[in-house]
This record gives structure tokens, sequence and C-alpha cells, in this order.
């Protein structure tokens, strides 16, 4: 008999998955260790997303302090925190895969496998994470300094920026956003020739 498991989490707050994949295991003891531990790496990183919500939104300002209490109370039930393993079970037979949404529908994912030293394990780990998140501080920067320079336009310019950038992230299409911008010069050439 073989066995085999595939852990998966979408952290839909963080517009991220990850995906452990178990196989090759015959004894059900050291299966059933390795899924424990891949959820534990998945409670880890959902608990440390949800901490990030709260430390970085604005999203509890407008309550009370029981409020907050009891919003924090039940988020870390939901997501507890858990410890990753200092000697990981998960060897042989283990691939992780990291997916990231980030703007623009710009999506990474990166896998791991055949680690040669299951002692870096945490570490590999951690690596990766902190990768997708330098990689969403770069993303998320464009997002801001696209908006701060979109602020200092006038309202016409705006409209227009926005039917182009439309256009090009697929939600409108070439034919519309020529009516568009033709129909609006036409209006404006008949505005003035009165």
């Amino acid at each position: 008999m073989e066995l085999t498991a595939l852990v998966t989490k979408g952290i839909t707050v963080a517009d991220e998955s990850i995906r452990i994949q178990i196989q090759g295991e015959d004894s059900f003891a050291s299966f059933k260790d390795k899924v424990h531990e891949a959820c534990r790496y998945i409670d880890y990183r959902a608990h440390l997303q949800m901490r990030r919500m709260f430390e970085d939104t604005s999203l509890t300002e407008q309550l009370t302090r029981a409020e907050r209490d009891a919003v924090e109370a039940c988020a870390y039930t939901l997501f507890p925190l858990e410890q990753l393993s200092a000697e990981p079970v998960l060897r042989s037979g283990v691939k992780f895969e990291f997916t990231k949404l980030f703007a623009a529908s710009e999506t990474l994912t990166v896998q791991v496998q055949d680690i040669d030293s299951y002692d870096v394990l945490n570490t590999t780990i951690k690596h990766i994470w902190e990768l997708l998140d330098t990689r969403l501080n770069v993303t998320n920067k464009r997002e801001e300094d696209f908006r701060e320079y979109v602020s200092t336009l006038d309202y016409n310019t705006k409209l227009k920026v926005a039917m182009i950038i439309d256009l090009l992230y697929g939600k409108a299409s070439e034919e519309t956003v020529v009516a568009r911008l033709t129909a609006d010069s036409e209006v404006k050439g008949e505005a003035h020739a009165q």
C-alpha cells in the first residue's frame, strides 16, 4: 500500500495558496505525522497573514477596545499561532508549492522538491515567503505610485487614463476605448465650434 496526500490552503486575505504533496509513504504512522506537519506549515503562514492584516490596515480603528479584543480572539481561534517544528518530519516524497497573486493579475508560483537537507527546511520555506513578500512590496509600491500620480491629474485626463489602463488589463476592448475617446473628442470639437 502507498499513501498520498495533497494538503492545500488558500489564504484569501493575502491572495496566496500553499500546496504540500506527500507521496510514497507506506507506513500510516509516518504518513499521519507528515500530514500534521504539513498542516502546521499552512497554519503558520495563515496566522502570519492574519496578523499582517490587522497590523497593516485601519480595519479595527473604529472599534472599541472590547470589540477589538473580541475580533482578535475570533481571528486567533480561526488562525492559531503554530510553531514550525525544529526537526521537520517532512522528508523524502514531499513537494511544496507556494503561489501568490499580485497586483495587475501577476502570479508567482514557487515549487520546492528534492530538498538536499531537511535540516534547513524551515529556513528554505521562510526564504521563499520572503521572496514572495518582497515581490508583493514591489507590486504594491507600483500601485501606490500609480494612484498617487493619477490623483494629480484633472478629471478628463483621469477618465482617459482609466480607459486605456482598462484596455491594458483586458477589462475593455480596443474598439470600445477608441470609440469612447473618439466620441469624447467629437463632443469637445462641437462644444469648441459653438
